[in-house]
């Protein structure tokens, strides 16, 4: 935020020039630090408003840096990353691809409608990963989440 009005290179601050007209950020669901053979509290994603809280953080603090009119969006989320499946730490995914989770597929449902149930949602919003690929070094045989 120090340098959103200054041009590169050079030092001199301009109003008539801005860094970025949008703001993006990424955001993906955090698992269980603590190996787990057994999905329940212990061993979960992240909860669905996560990515609401971290949308109206990110709003929250372009608005107390002067940037409030600044939109937001999120260019990439999902609940797991591809590093989700096959944790060798994480004994309850080993052998699975996290897509075939039914927890996957509610986790997605609650951080979407987290975000479209208030009239302030994004302009954009983009799950990601879209595609699976084969692995055949990792015991599920698929690297890569998609939905």
């Amino acid at each position: 935020m120090d340098v959103w009005n200054q041009p590169f290179p050079g030092n001199q601050s301009s109003d008539s020039f801005n860094v970025a007209s949008i703001y993006s950020f990424h955001k993906y669901g955090s698992f269980s630090a603590k190996p787990c053979d057994t999905f329940g509290p212990t061993c979960k994603s992240e909860a669905g408003y996560g990515l609401r809280n971290a949308y109206d953080n990110a709003q929250s603090n372009l608005a107390t840096n002067g940037h409030g009119d600044l939109p937001v969006y999120i260019t990439e989320f999902n609940c797991y990353t591809a590093m989700g499946a096959d944790a060798v730490n994480q004994p309850y995914l080993t052998g699975k691809n996290v897509m075939d989770m039914t927890a996957t597929a509610s986790c997605v449902a609650a951080e979407v409608g987290s975000l479209v149930r208030f009239p302030d949602s994004p302009q954009m919003i983009n799950l990601h990963k879209i595609v699976q690929t084969l692995l055949p070094t990792v015991p599920s045989g698929v690297a890569k989440n998609g939905m």
